[in-house]
């Protein structure tokens, strides 16, 4: 997040997550640079109960709420299927589909109640990376028809 000299708005708090706290430091101290407002928190987000804790953290530390979410978490398994373990897809399974579940699902219900939805990413897949197996998800908020 090289070169930010704003905060994204004037009134956005930004909650910065990772896994390596210098990196999240840099991006903290730019965005506070450019006169906005943001903590971090490191969390590999390798479970469920991390999920988990990562939402009541961001909540608190939001003033109580989420609006946005930019949910960026994964991991992929390099080379051919055959050569991964069941060990191995278990854990791309839980980084890729479980964790961003139900983070979304303990942040989701209140930010549809403050006309909000989360957003998540997906990696794309293109004949470049034939060979590498990428397991996409996207989750959105419950309906609201229903």
């Amino acid at each position: 997040m090289a070169g930010v000299d704003q905060p994204t708005a004037p009134v956005a708090h930004v909650l910065v997550v990772g896994r390596n706290e210098q990196r999240a430091s840099d991006v903290v101290a730019e965005i506070e640079h450019g006169g906005g407002s943001a903590a971090y928190r490191l969390t590999t987000l390798a479970d469920v109960t991390s999920a988990r804790e990562l939402a009541k953290w961001a909540t608190e530390t939001g003033d109580g709420h989420v609006d946005i979410l930019v949910n960026n978490v994964g991991t992929a398994l390099l080379g051919p299927s055959e050569s991964g373990t069941e060990a191995e897809f278990d854990e791309t399974f839980t980084i890729n589909v479980k964790v961003p579940f139900f983070l979304v699902a303990a942040l989701a219900p209140a930010m549809a109640a403050r006309g909000w939805a989360p957003s998540s990413t997906s990696a794309p897949w293109s004949p470049a990376s034939a060979g590498q197996e990428w397991l996409c998800t996207a989750q959105a908020g419950p309906p609201s028809n229903r």
